[in-house]
């Protein structure tokens, strides 16, 4: 194992512990969608998109600890979506991260509870965390109530049999907008607006290029490594699909690009940017 995997792995670990911790009560409840939740969210998971917002509220010279809650807001809103994403009516997965999805192990009726369960459970943690930082959180919501409403919009697109460039574009980002959330986060609660203009356009940059390396992973993984069946997505009409693989190899360099050259404005040779070569490089 080299420094950047270990130092990924030691992240995960923090993170996972602090999902653990949000979700005592959730694994023992009596109530099955509560249950649904928590196995939905832990322990499997890459943790990337809090490891981002970790290490760019590190940047910006907050301490990581004072940021978990809000990132594990964040696991849970995403994993939420993930949810909807699996669901017979959506993209029909059996499994995901190498285990039964959420309905198929606990029923759709169960899993449509438990979906907006960490979706609501994600924004109180977040909201919380902002009043820890700036005494309210109105500034915040308008931010994260934006990120769910793309979140749909995306999944509504990405539905869409035949999609446009643009429209594929679009539903790349939009299903992907919490690493942009996760990114611009920090600057508001630390009150570092100044920084916003670079973290929008690595947070856009991330949002897309992790796409691009997801779609990629479809078609040259293995089932050990994305948790799925190779080319389970093809039906979708993916990035390497529509463009094919040159192509989107090719653009997903250019957006790592423009991640590396912003993180260099704020910080030369953060811990950020080589966990964003190991994120887009590596079969992670």
């Amino acid at each position: 194992m080299n420094d950047i995997e270990g130092y990924v792995q030691q992240q995960k670990e923090l993170i996972n512990k602090a999902i653990k911790s949000n979700l005592k009560q959730d694994s023992s409840s009596e109530y099955v969608h509560h249950q649904a939740a928590a196995y939905t969210i832990y322990p499997e998971g890459r943790r990337y998109r809090s490891m981002i917002g970790l290490e760019i509220y590190k940047m910006l010279e907050g301490e990581q600890s004072n940021f978990l809650k809000g990132v594990v807001g964040i696991e849970l809103i995403h994993h939420a979506s993930l949810i909807l994403d699996d669901l017979p009516c959506m993209d029909n997965s059996d499994t995901r991260k190498g285990k039964e999805s959420t309905h198929s192990k606990y029923g759709e009726d169960k899993a449509n509870l438990a979906s907006p369960y960490l979706w609501i459970n994600g924004q109180c943690l977040i909201y919380e965390n902002a009043r820890e930082h700036l005494n309210d959180s109105k500034e915040i919501e308008p931010l994260v109530h934006n990120a769910i409403k793309r979140m749909l919009r995306g999944q509504e697109i990405d539905l869409r049999k035949e999609k446009t460039d643009n429209e594929l574009l679009d539903s790349m980002f939009q299903k992907n907008t919490l690493f942009h959330l996760v990114s611009v986060l920090p600057a508001y609660l630390l009150k570092k607006k100044e920084y916003l203009d670079y973290l929008n356009e690595i947070g856009f940059s991330a949002s897309i290029g992790y796409q691009f390396f997801d779609d990629l992973r479809d078609v040259k993984s293995n089932p050990g490594i994305t948790g799925k069946p190779v080319g389970v997505d093809s039906k979708k009409k993916t990035s390497v699909y529509k463009w094919g693989k040159d192509v989107v190899i090719k653009r997903l360099g250019e957006n790592k690009e423009i991640i590396i050259e912003n993180l260099r404005k704020i910080q030369p040779n953060s811990k950020l940017e080589q966990i964003i070569e190991y994120m887009l490089t590596e079969p992670s």
